[in-house]
């Protein structure tokens, strides 16, 4: 008997997700802005008992704001130098991470294993790519992503995706 993956759910933003930061005078906060106090809230944490986690768990979340996304998810890779998933703006993101990482395939493997990003890839066009990874996207509301590679000297330590319910799809 064999048993078919578990479908994942379609991608929901959260209530308010995309609805834009404002200022105390209730306008709209600037992109500009909104970045200048992402940095400044990320330099805050750079003390020495700040967490990782969370640090990450912020940009994450911001990403999704500023880059006008509907989901992000950072992958930092250990001394072994195997991936893992270590902040997800969504629960659906999260989900989808994890199954990269279980198939070893998709966008942030690639991009960790080439050091080249990967920017605005319509998940409609590269089935032949990543047979596992791009239905499970699709099912989950994706339709496309993105995958920047961070590095350290000579070394890729932190890829990160970006998806999009519509972005690419054109």
């Amino acid at each position: 008997m064999t048993s078919s993956p578990a479908r994942l759910a379609p991608y929901r933003s959260p209530r308010g997700a995309h609805r834009p930061r404002t200022e105390l005078t209730g306008t709209p906060m600037s992109r500009e802005t909104l970045l200048t106090r992402t940095l400044v809230q990320l330099t805050d944490t750079l003390v020495a008992d700040f967490d990782i986690v969370d640090l990450l768990t912020l940009l994450s979340n911001r990403c999704v704001e500023i880059l006008d996304v509907a989901a992000a998810g950072i992958m930092l890779a250990g001394s072994t130098g195997e991936l893992g998933v270590v902040a997800s703006s969504s629960d659906a993101m999260r989900v989808l991470e994890a199954f990269e990482l279980q198939s070893d395939e998709g966008p942030c493997p690639d991009c960790y294993r080439s050091g080249q990003p990967i920017i605005n890839l319509n998940l409609a066009s590269v089935h032949d790519r990543w047979q596992k990874f791009t239905p499970r996207a699709l099912d989950a509301g994706f339709r496309s992503v993105h995958a920047v590679p961070m590095h350290l000297r000579q070394t890729t330590i932190v890829p990160s995706t970006c998806s999009g319910p519509t972005r690419g799809a054109q």
